[in-house]
């Protein structure tokens, strides 16, 4: 289970959101939510070290309330006004945290952004046109927040779109002053440092490769992983997160 540092919140949507990702990231993901930066709330932070913060948008819409109308002219059952493009607004976050960081600790990680639906599913986002608000790999379904494999294997295609950018390493340093920051009774004791190569937790040429950079009592514990193209092994950024 991931770490939740944060109370669920009283919306339904965010409300979902947070039990998925307590209930199916690993342990060394930490989560925050509502937290307001430079003025501007957001809905959801996950800290991943060695690969990033994520910023999570969440609109609790309902699929036969909504009318898309423009990329920021979002008809919404119950609002006055029309709302505007959640991935705007993931993207505005995004860049206040990025720019907190920088400014703070003199490092530019990589730090990228998704829009969650909880209660609209693939087909519905896509009959309702909200794929011109959001790319299907930078937005989570109600089946991905309801299936594990589904909302991990969502949360990777994002990174790999977004590790292109050029950036510094989340190493556990920057994640450990960030957390000392946002924390007031952390303790880095509770949050030990990864003990184990980093360069099997990026991708390998191939499979002997990384086993070389593994310690021998954990080699086992790798057998069997998927091979792809040219019998490279497909490392994800599970791999990073959980501790081999």
């Amino acid at each position: 289970m991931a770490k939740m540092i944060d109370h669920k919140p009283s919306f339904r949507g965010e409300a979902k959101v947070w039990e998925a990702l307590k209930e199916y990231l690993p342990e060394n993901i930490v989560v925050y939510n509502n937290r307001e930066i430079n003025g501007r709330e957001f809905d959801y932070c996950l800290m991943i070290e060695d690969v990033g913060a994520l910023i999570i948008e969440v609109k609790g819409w309902l699929r036969d309330k909504i009318n898309v109308l423009g990329v920021d002219h979002i008809v919404v059952e119950g609002y006055e006004k029309p709302q505007r493009s959640p991935k705007k607004q993931a993207r505005a976050y995004r860049f206040a945290l990025l720019n907190k960081i920088v400014e703070k600790y003199n490092i530019s990680p990589l730090v990228f952004d998704m829009v969650c639906y909880p209660f609209i599913t693939k087909e519905e986002y896509l009959s309702a046109h909200l794929d011109i608000i959001s790319e299907e790999k930078f937005t989570l379904f109600k089946e991905d927040v309801e299936n594990q494999d589904a909302l991990m294997k969502k949360i990777q295609l994002a990174y790999d779109s977004s590790k292109y950018i050029h950036h510094a390493d989340f190493d556990s340093v920057l994640m450990t002053k960030m957390r000392q920051d946002w924390e007031p009774n952390f303790r880095q004791d509770e949050f030990p440092l990864t003990n184990i190569s980093t360069l099997c937790l990026k991708r390998a040429e191939n499979e002997n490769q990384c086993q070389k950079s593994i310690p021998s009592q954990n080699r086992g514990r790798n057998a069997g992983k998927t091979k792809g193209g040219s019998g490279r092994i497909k490392r994800t950024v599970w791999k990073r997160i959980y501790r081999l």
